[in-house]
């Protein structure tokens, strides 16, 4: 099924383009912004093509972003909000602590896979004591929850806890770079999901043991 924005599903039907309510403005600019960063890359989202595809005029988008950087800013946020509840998901779907980091682990990686403009923009935007509060909270929000559910889940101490969490993290991001990156094409490599799937289950071997992290 193909989608399509609302201005574009306007068109077709002859209709003039859509207009917001104050309220959804920016949820429709936002959402706007990531399909034209998913289709076409980071160099053809600018505001006004964004105003352009939520069916607005080219000035909306200032009354609530102030320039481009800050609607990329609250996309990042958004793809951050999208990856954390996806990756909870996946890890609610069992009660095996193993089963549930390599869980995380895979979706981390999927979510790369099938959002790889927008992943690549989460993850490069600067973060620091200046971070917009958005981006800090969005960011921030899956690393606390996996500490807690490893401890809970193996009764380890919070340090081996972020020990594992760590490991798990740094393994599937630097997997996902170099994916994007392309440095994943020697000779008869395997799809990512085949290298994801095998280094997770290598990680979720470590809950296995009555001591997981020294």
């Amino acid at each position: 099924m193909s989608l399509k924005s609302p201005s574009d599903q306007a068109k077709s039907k002859g209709l003039p383009p859509p207009t917001y309510h104050h309220g959804d403005l920016r949820e429709a600019l936002v959402q706007a912004g990531i399909e034209i960063l998913e289709e076409r890359g980071l160099a053809a989202l600018t505001l006004r093509e964004t105003a352009r595809r939520a069916g607005v005029s080219h000035a909306a988008p200032y009354h609530h972003f102030s320039d481009k950087g800050a609607l990329l800013t609250a996309i990042a946020a958004r793809g951050f909000r999208m990856q954390h509840n996806a990756m909870a998901a996946a890890a609610q779907s069992t009660t095996d602590p193993g089963e549930g980091l390599q869980a995380y682990g895979l979706n981390y990686v999927s979510f790369a896979q099938n959002h790889p403009s927008l992943f690549r923009l989460m993850y490069t935007r600067e973060c620091g004591p200046n971070t917009p509060p958005e981006l800090a909270e969005a960011s921030s929000g899956f690393y606390p929850k996996m500490v807690e559910g490893i401890c809970a889940a193996t009764g380890c101490s919070v340090e081996q806890a972020s020990s594992i969490s760590l490991l798990l993290w740094s393994t599937m991001h630097g997997l996902a770079m170099l994916w994007l990156d392309h440095q994943l094409l020697w000779e008869g490599h395997p799809p990512l999901d085949k290298l994801a799937y095998e280094l997770s289950e290598l990680l979720g071997r470590i809950l296995q043991s009555p001591n997981p992290a020294p």
